[in-house]
C-alpha cells in the first residue's frame, strides 16, 4: 500500500502535467489553427479537460458544479481520443510538426491524463442517473451544428451534415451514435463506483 504523501505527491504532479497539456492543447491550437477551431469538439473537449484540471489547481473542485463537469469532461475527451486514434489519424499527415504535436496532445495526450486523473484521483461519487449529464454537450455541439450549418452550408464532421441525407444523418446519430455515447457513459459511471467502492477513492 502506498503512503499517503506518495498518493499525494503523484497526484499533485499528475494534476499538474494534465493542467499544463491541457492548456498548451487547448489555447496554442488557436495560434496554429486559428481562433475558428473552437467548433471542433476536439477543442471543446480539451477546454473542458482545462477548466476542470484549473479548478483542482486553484481549490475550486468542491464547488457544486465539479461532479458534474468533471464527469461530462471525462466522457468527451475519451470520445475525442478514441473516434481521433481510430478512424481520423491519417487526416493529420500533411501537417507541419507543431501541428502534429498539438494533435498528438489534444487527441492521446490528454485523453490517457485525464482519464488517469479521473479515475485515480478525482473525489466524485457519479450516480448513473447523471447519465444524462452526459448528454448535455454532445447534443448543444449536434444542435449548434445543424443551426450554424443552415447559414453557413458548413459542417465540422461528416456523420453530422445532413448532405449525406438528412434521413441518413438521423439514423446515424441516434441510433448508432447516440447509444454508443449513452453506453460508453454508463461504463465509465459503473466503473468509477467499482474504483471507490474497492480503492476507497472518496
Amino acid at each position: 500500500m502506498l503512503k499517503p504523501y506518495i498518493v499525494h505527491s503523484i497526484k499533485f504532479v499528475l494534476l499538474l502535467v494534465t493542467f499544463a497539456f491541457s492548456m498548451v492543447g487547448t489555447f496554442y491550437s488557436y495560434v496554429e489553427f486559428g481562433i475558428g477551431n473552437i467548433h471542433y469538439f476536439t477543442n471543446q473537449s480539451n477546454l473542458l479537460v482545462f477548466v476542470v484540471s484549473f479548478m483542482m489547481v486553484f481549490g475550486f473542485d468542491k464547488s457544486k458544479w465539479f461532479k458534474a463537469l468533471s464527469s461530462i469532461a471525462l466522457l468527451d475527451i475519451l470520445l475525442t481520443g478514441v473516434v481521433y486514434n481510430l478512424l481520423l489519424r491519417e487526416y493529420d499527415r500533411d501537417f507541419n510538426e507543431i501541428k502534429q504535436f498539438l494533435m498528438l496532445v489534444t487527441h492521446t495526450i490528454v485523453p490517457i491524463l485525464f482519464t488517469t486523473l479521473y479515475f485515480g484521483f478525482i473525489q466524485t461519487e457519479p450516480l448513473f442517473k447523471d447519465i444524462k449529464l452526459l448528454w448535455i454537450h454532445p447534443t448543444l455541439y449536434f444542435l449548434v451544428a445543424q443551426i450554424a450549418g443552415l447559414f453557413t452550408g458548413y459542417y465540422p464532421y461528416p456523420f453530422i451534415s445532413p448532405e449525406q441525407g438528412v434521413f441518413q444523418m438521423l439514423i446515424v446519430n441516434f441510433f448508432i451514435v447516440f447509444p454508443i455515447l449513452t453506453l460508453t457513459g454508463l461504463g465509465l459511471i459503473g466503473l468509477k463506483q467499482w474504483l471507490n467502492e474497492h480503492f476507497n477513492l472518496v
